[in-house]
């Protein structure tokens, strides 16, 4: 069921977010189809979290996270 929600929410540029108790391979099936989407339309970017993340540091690292790979692609020429 995720992969179907998966696919069809994401191609229609809708954002989503799982979530799971730890162990439940949540992420697995979704970093599979995310490697094959085109990579000159999507840009894949994985934030692990524990239990005692908070938003702060769950806002710092997306922060982070995003422009490294938005310096990233403007060194390549993507952007």
């Amino acid at each position: 069921m995720q992969m179907y929600f998966l696919a069809k929410l994401l191609l229609q540029e809708k954002s989503l977010l799982f979530v799971g108790p730890t162990g439940t391979r949540e992420a697995a099936p979704t970093n599979s189809f995310l490697r094959q989407l085109p990579h000159e339309k999507y840009v894949m970017c994985q934030i692990n979290f524990a239990v005692q993340t908070s938003a702060k540091q769950a806002q710092d690292i997306s922060l982070t996270e995003l422009e490294r790979k938005l310096c990233r692609l403007s060194v390549m020429g993507i952007l």
